[in-house]
């Protein structure tokens, strides 16, 4: 129960490839988070699965019943899953109880049976105040609420979110997104989310699906995604300041950033032998850029351009050589802009891309 399967998915419109090759399988119980930048098909292969879409190849599976291919279609009613849009989609002139009930109704759901579910999710979410409500009279949050309560009383197979916290401000998002991670660990019921906040993905994911042009770029844990990126558009999507880029050479059987002999160890020191080319570009993230004391690594200088103090943190922008980079300190600086500060980078993290293809050299 709960589970679903893509096989090979794709969806096409006119001439454009919406999805190619899709496939995924999610646990049952799972909270699977779609992320990528606009356009890169994840409301569209989450559309696909509630049964809003057609496919063109493929096949979808939920719960283990064949739901979707070219020559099938179980449409979104029969599908046994409840979706959450970006615009809450609550009726107007329906008290919040009566949203609640509404697609309990729908299903012939007995008028007792109905009460008794709304109120336990009432109580679940914190609306049991409200009830009485209509929409105009709710806060964003209070509406975001009352349409995943609507949706969750149902007690689909399936549960899809897309871009729910995308129009709440950042008090509220922090907020409601906190609530559904507290929510999912409670009833363990299959999620699949779509944002493209890498934010909500890191913190709400069991795990990620980096999307981008209708392909899979990368699935894995949030840790996966930013210490270990299968390309250099993972890199750069997840993490900010994204991961930098830094050109790196080979000179007869070493490895120079600058005129810095890199001497890299481990799965680096691999990958970097084993390609063969004599170019790449070195992946670098900001907090492995250390200014000050230098921890062994390569050394630079970094000119500073711009300083943006975060409280507990600050990044800051400008160039490292001839490359744009960023670095990320604990606390306060007492930089300025124009300053130049002499960096190390530590390679314990590093890793290497091909700058032809983006792909990450293993």
């Amino acid at each position: 129960m709960g589970q679903v399967k893509l096989v090979a998915v794709g969806k096409n419109y006119v001439q454009y490839r919406a999805l190619q090759q899709i496939d995924l399988a999610i646990a049952a119980g799972e909270l699977l988070v779609l992320v990528g930048p606009s356009g890169c098909g994840k409301s569209t292969l989450l559309r696909s699965i509630a049964g809003l879409e057609t496919i063109d190849e493929g096949e979808i599976y939920i719960g283990g019943q064949l739901v979707a291919s070219a020559e099938r279609f179980v449409t979104a009613r029969e599908r046994d899953v409840a979706m959450v849009f970006q615009n809450y989609a609550l009726y107007p002139h329906m008290s919040v109880a009566d949203n609640l009930a509404f697609g309990l109704r729908m299903r012939g759901t007995p008028a007792r049976e109905r009460q008794i579910k709304v109120q336990q999710m009432a109580e679940l979410l914190g609306l049991e105040a409200l009830l009485s409500r209509k929409p105009a009279q709710l806060s964003g949050g209070q509406q975001q609420r009352v349409a995943v309560g609507r949706a969750l009383v149902r007690d689909p197979q399936v549960f899809l979110l897309d871009e729910p916290l995308s129009n709440l401000d950042t008090e509220l998002r922090n907020q409601t997104r906190s609530e559904l991670k507290r929510l999912h660990q409670r009833l363990g019921t299959t999620m699949i989310y779509v944002t493209h906040d890498q934010v909500e993905a890191m913190t709400l994911a069991d795990r990620i699906v980096v999307m981008a042009k209708g392909r899979l770029q990368q699935v894995g844990t949030p840790d996966d995604i930013y210490c270990d990126p299968a390309n250099v558009m993972v890199a750069q999507f997840l993490g900010h300041p994204p991961m930098n880029l830094l050109p790196i050479r080979r000179l007869e059987a070493d490895w120079y950033w600058q005129d810095t002999c890199l001497e890299p160890d481990g799965p680096l020191r691999t990958a970097l032998e084993r390609f063969p080319g004599q170019d790449a570009w070195l992946g670098v993230r900001p907090e492995a850029i250390v200014a000050g004391e230098p921890p062994g690594g390569p050394e630079g200088v970094f000119k500073v351009e711009l300083i943006e103090p975060l409280g507990n943190e600050t990044v800051v922008q400008g160039t490292l050589g001839d490359t744009s980079a960023s670095l990320r300190t604990p606390g306060n600086v007492r930089w300025q802009v124009g300053d130049s500060l002499p960096v190390s980078l530590d390679l314990t993290s590093a890793v290497a891309f091909d700058p032809q293809t983006g792909a990450r050299l293993r």
